[in-house]
């Protein structure tokens, strides 16, 4: 296998991922009893659909061309915070949830992470800096689902931590 075909065979699996993940995502978000958690899965829905965006222009370019497209061509901000969930008061009360949602967002932080470690190998794997560019920007982006997801776990089974946990208060003694 070349080069060339090396990279095409990780673009190929990398869409196949966001693909998925898409998919997931876009079930999760009608199946689920939470209006913040349902927020959460259609930011990602729509988070996905761009990375698939991307991977699909690199594919294109590698595939025609055999190069990458520029760095900087790629959007600039593939990694954004998700922060959807309510704070202060009425925040605990809120966070009733289903044991689906629950489910779902375990299963979720299951994609993300297998998309962060396809990149972080990817990235280590590929010589060239624009690749590297990319699958690391890429891993970033799957980083920050993760921790949103991960926050609306923690929202969703400990709420009365969370709140404490995000505004770290500070006790008088």
């Amino acid at each position: 296998m070349t080069n060339k075909d090396t990279v095409l065979a990780v673009l190929t699996q990398a869409m196949q991922i966001e693909r998925d993940g898409m998919a997931f995502y876009g079930q999760a978000a009608v199946k689920s009893d939470h209006p913040r958690v349902r927020e959460v899965f259609q930011s990602l829905v729509s988070d996905e659909t761009g990375h698939l965006r991307i991977l699909q222009a690199e594919y294109a370019a590698v595939q025609g061309y055999g190069r990458w497209l520029p760095a900087e061509s790629s959007l600039p901000t593939l990694a954004r915070e998700l922060t959807l969930f309510p704070k202060g008061p009425g925040a605990v009360e809120q966070a009733a949830a289903s044991a689906g949602d629950l489910e779902a967002l375990k299963l979720a932080m299951d994609i993300e992470q297998k998309g962060y470690d396809l990149y972080v190998q990817a990235a280590q794997e590929t010589a060239d800096p624009d690749g590297q560019a990319l699958y690391r920007r890429l891993a970033k982006a799957e980083s920050h689902h993760y921790r949103a997801l991960q926050d609306a776990y923690g929202y969703l089974t400990h709420p009365e931590h969370w709140f404490d946990d995000e505004e770290k208060p500070m006790f008088e003694g």
